[in-house]
């Protein structure tokens, strides 16, 4: 009776601390939301959210309507700067509107390549590394951790890139070189697809540095419960 009872006594710990795991790594996949804040289509929306069965929904039902009418949009492009976060229907519009490089200049540029044919050496690179040109580090953990490569830019068009390590990125630096003068943007686009395709979302910031240090903190759309930590599979930068 005693074996029995330390047998079903270890199956109920070993249970527990199963469960315990599960719940972890589940609740790990999406950075937990109470309130979406974003801008579509030149008006402002906002709501409160709740976590249900892991899910995020929105409280207020004219900002969820247009956040399900996005999801389904497999071009969508998000916009950050300045801590906010516009969508726009298309990497081209977003470019247009922005005053960006357009997406066509971009894909036939003659400097851009498809794959990272011209990178930093694989060695261990601080934040200081290649400063005479624009260069992006990327990290496969948040704050920077674990470098998980470095591309740099040999002049002023903008680069393009498939990422060999792809969905791994959780954070980056983007700098710029120690030529610049004067107040610049600094940006670069992050797309869910190899080849520059699918989702994206355009990151901006003045110069001398970009930091991003945990990309679980942008959705990939208004309400979704995935986010863009290890989800890109090719970039550009400018």
């Amino acid at each position: 009776m005693k074996k029995n009872f330390f047998l079903f006594f270890l199956c109920l710990v070993s249970f527990i601390v199963s469960c315990t795991k599960e719940e972890v790594v589940k609740n790990d996949s999406f950075e937990e939301q109470t309130e979406v804040h974003f801008f579509y289509n030149g008006k402002e929306y906002y709501s409160k959210c709740e976590i249900i069965d892991d899910e995020i929904y929105i409280l207020n039902e004219d900002v969820r309507l247009i956040s399900e009418e996005l999801s389904r949009n497999p071009q969508l492009a998000a916009f950050v700067k300045n801590d906010k976060i516009i969508y726009y229907n298309t990497i081209e519009e977003l470019r247009e509107v922005n005053g960006l490089f357009s997406h066509e200049q971009i894909l036939n540029s003659e400097e851009m390549i498809s794959t990272r044919a011209w990178a930093c050496p694989d060695t261990p690179l601080g934040p200081g590394a290649y400063t005479q040109y624009t260069h992006v580090h990327m990290y496969e953990n948040t704050d920077y951790k674990k470098l998980m490569d470095v591309y740099a830019a040999r002049n002023t068009s903008p680069h393009k890139y498939n990422i060999e390590k792809r969905d791994k990125l959780s954070s980056f630096i983007l700098h710029a070189s120690n030529n610049s003068t004067g107040n610049w943007l600094l940006e670069i686009t992050l797309y869910d697809l190899w080849d520059w395709k699918g989702l994206s979302i355009t990151i901006a910031g003045e110069a001398p540095e970009l930091a991003v240090p945990n990309l679980k903190k942008y959705p990939l759309y208004p309400g979704s419960s995935k986010n863009w930590n290890d989800e890109a599979a090719s970039f550009t930068f400018y």
